[in-house]
């Protein structure tokens, strides 16, 4: 984090993108500031170029962390969800295939998602007419 700070708004910084979730006057009085002039303090070190240079700087590293570590997990998931050599377990994979599912939005609850396997490959029936569908289904 950038050197040019006091402890104070070292501390100012951490809390203010963590425990505090952006709330200035509470990151003040947590970095050790005076209660009494939180409020003020919160709002003039949210100016402070060196400051908004460590929020920023603090906001880029946790951004790589956690997209790092959701790579990781989906990379993971997806090698489990594969996975089918001793060992495996078919409940495992469809437990991996889950996490994937809700990951990336899963599938919609409110909607139908049948679809009819014909000979040529797979027919998303809903959106045919009911005379299609009807023929589809008796050929």
């Amino acid at each position: 984090m950038n050197t040019n700070l006091t402890d104070k708004q070292r501390r100012f910084v951490e809390f203010y993108c963590g425990e505090c979730k952006f709330n200035a006057t509470q990151s003040a009085i947590k970095a050790g500031y005076s209660e009494k002039t939180a409020d003020v303090i919160g709002c003039e070190n949210l100016v402070k170029p060196n400051i908004q240079s460590a929020i920023q700087e603090f906001m880029n590293r946790a951004t790589e962390e956690a997209l790092v570590t959701t790579e990781w997990i989906v990379e993971r998931l997806k090698l489990e969800a594969e996975r089918d050599d001793e060992g495996s377990s078919h409940s495992a994979r469809i437990g991996a295939l889950g996490k994937l599912s809700d990951y990336t939005g899963g599938f919609d609850k409110n909607k139908n998602h049948t679809v009819h396997s014909g000979s040529v490959g797979f027919k998303d029936i809903t959106q045919m007419t009911d005379e299609e569908l009807e023929n589809e289904l008796n050929n």
